[in-house]
């Protein structure tokens, strides 16, 4: 009877101590099960799935391309959501592990080249996860600051995230805002390095780009046929001079691809809210969708 009521007295000593936090390491510990996650959401642009489910109806059902992309750029204005979420749901049927969002800092938050933020996002249709392991891994080759205040309200990432929950609803992400200045620009080849050693065929990468602004149709046009013309030769060395809004972005991407052994690409669409709107002399903004691809593997 004494041993009954000794085993029970260890149980409950044993249950006092988990509860009050002083009895933690009852089994091995899995590093990744040590993590920490913030819960606190980053956000979506908009937490309306009306606006996406119409974008979805612009967009039908329709299959752009055949060869599974190894980049895209994509635009971040919702003007053209209905091509956006044309483009998404084509990336859908190749099923995704990762994608990594390189993205202008539109409002030059925090001082670091490259930032982050150990956030999931929250959007209409549920939470995209971000990928704390690639992240942490990245990290360590190159330095990718946290700083969810930067990430805040940064449109070059909010705008895509729904869309990406959609079409790829089991895909974790790593956002990272991209400084428009030479100390980024130098440091993009090794960015994308680290991208290139630490992912694989299941990793998306995409550079969230706005293209000409503030420019007439006319104008626009003309900067535009250069900018498609250099992404589509891949010609790194002449990016800096494009008419967009994150040429380190587009550095990055390109880098990344050459050296995955990416070789192809394809226009899928060019627009510009001065000819959507039919106002060809009223300063625009333009986009180009363009996919990147290997030869037949």
């Amino acid at each position: 009877m004494k041993r009954k009521y000794l085993i029970v007295s260890i149980i409950v000593i044993l249950l006092a101590l988990v509860q009050g936090g002083l009895l933690v390491v009852l089994r091995p510990v899995n590093p990744v099960e040590t993590v920490i996650k913030n819960n606190d959401y980053l956000f979506s642009y908009t937490l309306d799935q009306e606006f996406f489910d119409d974008a979805y109806d612009q967009a039908g059902d329709v299959q752009l391309f055949s060869e599974k992309p190894y980049g895209v750029i994509v635009p971040h204005h919702l003007f053209v959501k209905g091509k956006l979420a044309a483009i998404f749901n084509s990336l859908g049927k190749f099923n995704y592990k990762r994608i990594i969002i390189l993205s202008p800092n539109h409002f030059d938050r925090g001082y670091d080249n490259f930032i982050s933020a150990e956030n999931d996002w929250q959007t209409p249709y549920g939470a995209v996860v971000f990928d704390y392991n690639l992240y942490q891994r990245l990290n360590k080759k190159i330095p990718i600051s946290s700083n969810k205040k930067a990430l805040t309200g940064e449109h070059g990432i909010s705008g895509l995230i729904a869309f990406v929950k959609k079409s790829l609803p089991e895909a974790k992400i790593v956002p990272i805002m991209v400084m428009n200045n030479e100390s980024s620009a130098m440091n993009a080849e090794s960015l994308a390095r680290a991208i290139e050693e630490l992912t694989d065929k299941d990793t998306l990468v995409i550079a969230s780009v706005d293209f000409s602004h503030e420019q007439n149709l006319t104008i626009s046009n003309q900067q535009d046929e250069i900018s498609i013309r250099v992404l589509q030769k891949m010609d790194i060395d002449q990016v800096a001079d494009l008419k967009l809004d994150s040429p380190n972005s587009i550095k990055i991407l390109l880098q990344y691809l050459k050296m995955r052994g990416v070789n192809q690409s394809r226009l899928i669409y060019h627009t510009n809210t001065s000819e959507l709107l039919n106002q060809p002399a009223m300063p625009g903004t333009s986009h180009v969708f363009m996919v990147f691809f290997k030869n037949k593997e």
